[in-house]
């Protein structure tokens, strides 16, 4: 015989493992302005403001990686302090004699997996910073395969190498056979950059299947003086942007949080990190 009591346990019960199974993902895309191993060594500090700030995040996207001994020590303190278990995957070297860079990912192995790697292969030089992608796995949000291509758009290039985010879009795509696909980095979107008139003539911001989830009202600079959006997360496909938390896409403003001064902050970097939640 079923008691009034053993029904309502048992629907407890029941809606407890439902609940237990709703996870969300947290991604992050920071330039960190040339990360290098002697920057950590010579700088006091700076390592474990680093490990605040990744430890936020399920993915993180860095931008401006100069050598792989920086980044390797951020991994090594991620899971020396028990944020872990990360992951790193390195892209190539990539950009001219003048300014060279990895685009570093960071991820929780118990969060996501990697399914493949890409890098855009740039026949037509396009890009000085030829973006980067990844195709993760997870059970931990509503979508389970999705792309992240990690971006460092050249300032005095903006608007071209923009226009031609269209073109690695159509290939990452047709790579990774999936049309979830974000962009995560430094567009230079803004400012000096990019004025407004010309972001909203851009055919990567006029293309239907793009969605622009940082605002050009969002503050993503490490600056007493001004305010620019430079750095942007930009996802295609109903799924992706489906799972997206409303409103979750912002900058972290870590000088604030972390209460540093402003030489403390411009030591972290000059750019904020930007974030956003997947449910």
């Amino acid at each position: 015989m079923v008691t009034m009591d053993t029904r309502f346990w048992t629907g407890f019960l029941c809606l407890l493992s439902t609940v237990s199974v709703i996870y969300s993902l947290k991604i992050g895309a920071f330039n960190i302005n040339s990360l290098t191993g002697s920057k950590l060594k010579t700088h006091p500090g700076l390592l474990d403001i680093y490990v605040k700030i990744m430890s936020r995040y399920d993915i993180a996207v860095i931008e401006e990686v100069m050598d792989t001994k920086g980044i390797n020590d951020i991994l090594q303190a991620l899971n020396s302090h028990g944020g872990g278990p990360y992951a790193l995957q390195l892209s190539g070297r990539l950009g001219g004699p003048g300014f060279e860079e990895y685009f570093a990912f960071l991820y929780r192995t118990d969060h996501v997996s990697v399914r493949k790697i890409y890098q855009y292969p740039d026949t037509h030089d396009y890009f000085e910073h030829e973006p980067f992608a990844i195709l993760f796995h997870t059970t931990h949000a509503a979508i389970h395969d999705f792309a992240i291509a990690a971006v460092h758009i050249r300032s005095r290039d903006t608007v071209s190498e923009m226009n031609h985010l269209v073109d690695v879009y159509d290939s990452l795509k047709s790579h990774f056979g999936n049309e979830n696909i974000l962009f995560a980095g430094d567009l230079n979107a803004d400012c000096f950059g990019l004025s407004l008139a010309s972001l909203h003539k851009n055919l990567f911001y006029t293309d239907h299947r793009f969605h622009w989830l940082i605002l050009s009202t969002e503050d993503t600079i490490v600056s007493g003086i001004s305010s620019c959006a430079y750095d942007r997360f930009v996802v295609a496909g109903s799924e992706f942007l489906g799972a997206v938390v409303p409103f979750s896409a912002k900058s972290f403003h870590y000088d604030f949080e972390y209460r540093l001064n402003y030489r403390e902050s411009h030591s972290v970097s000059d750019h904020y990190p930007i974030e956003m939640e997947l449910r």
